[in-house]
Protein backbone atom coordinates (compact mmCIF):
# COMPACT_ATOMS: atom_id res chain seq x y z
CA UNK A 1 0.00 0.00 0.00
CA UNK A 2 1.54 3.29 -1.11
CA UNK A 3 0.65 5.97 1.39
CA UNK A 4 1.22 9.58 0.41
CA UNK A 5 2.76 11.83 3.00
CA UNK A 6 0.01 13.95 4.57
CA UNK A 7 1.82 16.87 6.13
CA UNK A 8 -0.56 19.77 5.80
CA UNK A 9 -1.08 19.65 9.58
CA UNK A 10 1.50 20.54 12.21
CA UNK A 11 0.87 19.30 15.74
CA UNK A 12 2.75 20.80 18.68
CA UNK A 13 3.12 18.53 21.70
CA UNK A 14 4.92 18.64 25.02
CA UNK A 15 8.49 17.35 24.93
CA UNK A 16 7.62 14.72 27.55
CA UNK A 17 5.42 12.76 25.11
CA UNK A 18 7.50 13.10 21.95
CA UNK A 19 8.97 9.63 22.52
CA UNK A 20 5.56 8.03 23.25
CA UNK A 21 3.90 7.42 19.85
CA UNK A 22 0.51 6.42 21.21
CA UNK A 23 0.28 9.58 23.33
CA UNK A 24 1.32 11.60 20.29
CA UNK A 25 -1.41 9.82 18.30
CA UNK A 26 -3.96 10.98 20.89
CA UNK A 27 -2.73 14.56 20.48
CA UNK A 28 -2.94 14.24 16.70
CA UNK A 29 -6.52 12.94 16.92
CA UNK A 30 -7.47 15.88 19.14
CA UNK A 31 -5.88 18.25 16.64
CA UNK A 32 -7.70 16.64 13.70
CA UNK A 33 -11.00 16.94 15.56
CA UNK A 34 -10.29 20.58 16.43
CA UNK A 35 -9.48 21.34 12.78
CA UNK A 36 -12.74 19.63 11.74
CA UNK A 37 -11.02 17.08 9.51
CA UNK A 38 -13.42 14.69 7.80
CA UNK A 39 -14.44 11.75 9.98
CA UNK A 40 -13.35 9.24 7.34
CA UNK A 41 -9.82 10.68 7.31
CA UNK A 42 -9.67 10.60 11.12
CA UNK A 43 -10.79 6.97 11.12
CA UNK A 44 -8.12 6.09 8.55
CA UNK A 45 -5.47 7.69 10.75
CA UNK A 46 -6.79 5.98 13.89
CA UNK A 47 -6.88 2.56 12.24
CA UNK A 48 -3.40 2.97 10.75
CA UNK A 49 -1.95 3.78 14.18
CA UNK A 50 -4.00 1.11 15.93
CA UNK A 51 -2.88 -1.59 13.48
CA UNK A 52 0.80 -0.71 13.86
CA UNK A 53 2.54 -3.73 15.41
CA UNK A 54 5.19 -1.71 17.26
CA UNK A 55 5.67 1.78 18.66
CA UNK A 56 8.31 2.43 15.99
CA UNK A 57 5.82 1.60 13.24
CA UNK A 58 3.20 3.78 14.93
CA UNK A 59 5.70 6.65 14.93
CA UNK A 60 6.25 6.16 11.19
CA UNK A 61 2.50 6.20 10.55
CA UNK A 62 2.15 9.43 12.54
CA UNK A 63 5.04 10.94 10.58
CA UNK A 64 3.26 10.06 7.32
CA UNK A 65 0.15 11.94 8.41
CA UNK A 66 1.36 15.04 10.27
CA UNK A 67 4.43 16.97 11.32
CA UNK A 68 4.97 16.68 15.07
CA UNK A 69 6.98 19.38 16.79
CA UNK A 70 7.95 20.34 20.33
CA UNK A 71 5.65 22.97 21.84
CA UNK A 72 8.73 24.95 22.90
CA UNK A 73 9.32 25.62 19.18
CA UNK A 74 5.87 27.21 18.75
CA UNK A 75 6.51 30.59 17.05
CA UNK A 76 4.28 32.71 19.28
CA UNK A 77 5.66 31.14 22.44
CA UNK A 78 9.23 32.11 21.48
CA UNK A 79 8.43 35.81 21.07
CA UNK A 80 6.44 35.85 24.32
CA UNK A 81 9.28 34.25 26.32
CA UNK A 82 11.82 36.71 24.98
CA UNK A 83 9.74 39.66 26.15
CA UNK A 84 8.55 38.67 29.61
CA UNK A 85 9.33 35.76 31.93
CA UNK A 86 7.01 36.90 34.73
CA UNK A 87 4.66 33.95 34.17
CA UNK A 88 7.26 31.37 35.18
CA UNK A 89 5.96 31.20 38.75
CA UNK A 90 2.52 30.10 37.51
CA UNK A 91 1.74 26.36 37.54
CA UNK A 92 1.35 25.54 33.86
CA UNK A 93 2.51 21.94 33.67
CA UNK A 94 0.78 20.07 30.87
CA UNK A 95 -0.76 23.26 29.52
CA UNK A 96 -3.13 23.62 32.46
CA UNK A 97 -2.86 26.61 34.74
CA UNK A 98 -3.23 25.72 38.38
CA UNK A 99 -4.50 28.32 40.82
CA UNK A 100 -3.54 27.15 44.29
CA UNK A 101 -4.85 30.28 46.03
CA UNK A 102 -8.09 29.62 47.96
CA UNK A 103 -11.15 31.71 47.20
CA UNK A 104 -11.58 34.40 49.84
CA UNK A 105 -14.88 35.82 48.63
CA UNK A 106 -17.69 35.84 51.15
CA UNK A 107 -21.26 35.28 50.07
Amino acid sequence: MNMARRTKYIVYVDKAILDKPFDVADAVMAHLIKKDVDTLERKKFFMAVRNAPTEQRAAKVIDEWVQVRDIAEFPFRKSKQEGNNADEDQGTEGGVSVDDQPDTESE
